[in-house]
């Protein structure tokens, strides 16, 4: 059970990992076009700050480092993200 549990901490860690590097980081432009359409605040810094944010959540849980505050961290984003999106 406890390599069914690693396996899966390691998978949804990943997500996250690779939707900051490849979405936030590598896809910048793209996303704070998106961003600023939606009239988020400083779009450009806002993808940055979310796009670190998540990797270091997603590391953290991999890692088992801090993996309380990374999942908060996380949630956190995804709350901001959904609200924000949904609302305009």
């Amino acid at each position: 059970m406890d390599a069914l549990f690693l396996v899966g901490r390691f998978l949804f860690g990943l997500l996250f990992v690779v939707s900051g590097l490849a979405g936030h980081l590598a896809g910048y432009r793209q996303l704070a076009g998106y961003a600023a359409a939606k009239k988020i605040p400083f779009a450009g810094p806002a993808v940055l700050v979310s796009g670190v944010m998540i990797i270091l959540g997603g590391i953290g849980i991999i890692a088992g480092i801090w993996a309380d505050l990374s999942a908060l961290a996380i949630a956190v984003f995804l709350v901001i993200t959904t609200a924000s999106g949904s609302a305009v």
